[in-house]
């Protein structure tokens, strides 16, 4: 990354702030000065000129292989230790099939997160897989429903909306730990809904498994979080997203943008010495205040002399 010596940008703004106030600085200088700014400012000195593309290849001995059913249309990405192996989509009866997917000897579990083809809800459930003869291979595998709440923060003593999707009229069991769990059906389209009723507050830490025809889900990894809470703390919550969200402002704008403030401002004095009359409107405010003053003295003479 090519970067302007800090001497030289100090020496340069020195310069540029000299000539301003001793009025030596031309049109020419001026031309300078916003060129070098803009240089300074542009992506390639503020990002760097070069660019290093990672590329990854990963070489295996071993295939996996992995079928199984979840909701309709569901999104499904299969990862190993946080690496990314295959994709795939659910049929419109829910299988889904990955075949072929080359993985190293030291192979040992897998994960596949779902998401509903709403996207109102996810789940993500490991696999433990060993690699035999060169083979991996987990079919008949009955993913998990995919689960979402109407929102995460609630008012002590108000309800929760829990929903996702499974696959079709299969029955739901929300799990709440600390609580028991609670059982919906879900309908032809494989969606479910219920509600925790009267929450107290604290939080609640919520998971979904399904039974279909007798056929028990696999038990998620992922969980969803519920926090009930008071009045006061939603305004504080409040409060403290609202911090957060502006220091991520000021924190995300280059630092040539807070140098550029003092520069226009310095720019703005100069053109009003430069040619004042252009700048005049900006005192309009002030002269029809005078303008008002002297004719509340003049209709104050009119009333003395009338008496």
């Amino acid at each position: 990354m090519v970067r302007l010596p800090a001497r030289q940008a100090i020496h340069m703004i020195g310069v540029f702030v000299y000539d301003l106030f001793g009025m030596k600085i031309s049109l020419f200088k001026i031309t300078f000065y916003v060129l070098i700014f803009l240089f300074l400012s542009s992506p390639a000195m503020s990002q760097g000129l070069d660019r290093n593309v990672d590329v990854e290849a990963g070489v295996g001995d071993s295939f996996l292989s992995v079928s199984g059913y979840i909701s309709p249309f569901a999104s499904l990405v299969m990862d190993s230790k946080g690496v990314f192996l295959r994709s795939a989509v659910a049929d419109r009866q829910g299988n889904f099939s990955i075949s072929q997917v080359r993985v190293k000897d030291d192979f040992s579990k897998f994960c596949l997160k779902a998401v509903d083809f709403k996207r109102v809800g996810e789940s993500t459930t490991c696999i433990k897989a060993i690699p035999v003869n060169g083979f991996v291979e987990k079919h008949d595998i009955f993913l998990p429903p995919t689960i979402g709440l109407l929102s995460k923060k609630v008012n002590e003593g108000e309800s929760a909306t829990v929903f996702g999707y499974t696959m079709p009229n299969a029955s739901t069991q929300v799990h709440v730990e600390g609580r028991s769990a609670l059982t919906v059906s879900a309908d032809k389209t494989g969606y479910y809904e219920t509600q925790l009723k009267e929450l107290k507050r604290g939080k609640y830490v919520l998971y979904a498994t399904a039974t279909l025809e007798g056929k028990n889900s696999l038990v998620p990894d992922s969980r969803v979080e519920l926090e009930a809470i008071t009045g006061a703390q939603r305004v504080i919550n409040w409060l403290l997203e609202l911090i957060k969200w502006l220091w991520r402002i000021i924190t995300s704008i280059s630092i040539m943008f807070w140098i550029a403030i003092p520069i226009l401002i310095l720019i703005i004095i100069l053109l009003y010495k430069l040619w004042p009359e252009k700048f005049q409107f900006l005192f309009f405010w002030k002269r029809r205040k005078g303008s008002d003053k002297q004719t509340r003295n003049t209709k104050h003479e009119m009333r003395n002399k009338l008496k």
